[in-house]
């Protein structure tokens, strides 16, 4: 069942490109139908994404407008496709935004 964490969207929305980046990925994210917001992740000898590319990963996360912040599945999906430790992405927060 997914929680509510102490991480609020804001934070998880900065900390995802940097992560990516540091994993050598190009980011790509946009809002879908209502809540949504898709992740993709290419690989790329660049900064920009070749047309056409399919991505090498991705995942779907729905920010929850009233609590405002991320749920324990959503950071679970982040963590393996970014593969990264819950640890890891809480540490960055709170060592670079807070």
């Amino acid at each position: 069942m997914a929680i509510p964490t102490n991480i609020y969207f804001k934070d998880y929305l900065k900390a995802v490109p940097i992560l990516a980046i540091r994993r050598g990925y190009v980011l790509k994210s946009y809002r879908k139908d209502g809540s949504a917001i898709r992740f993709e992740l290419f690989r790329s000898e660049t900064e920009t994404i070749p047309e056409g590319a399919i991505p090498e990963k991705m995942w779907v996360v729905h920010e929850d407008l009233k609590e405002k912040k991320i749920y324990s599945d959503d950071l679970k999906k982040a963590c393996k496709e970014l593969g990264v430790t819950k640890k890891d992405f809480e540490d960055l927060i709170r060592n670079k935004f807070k």
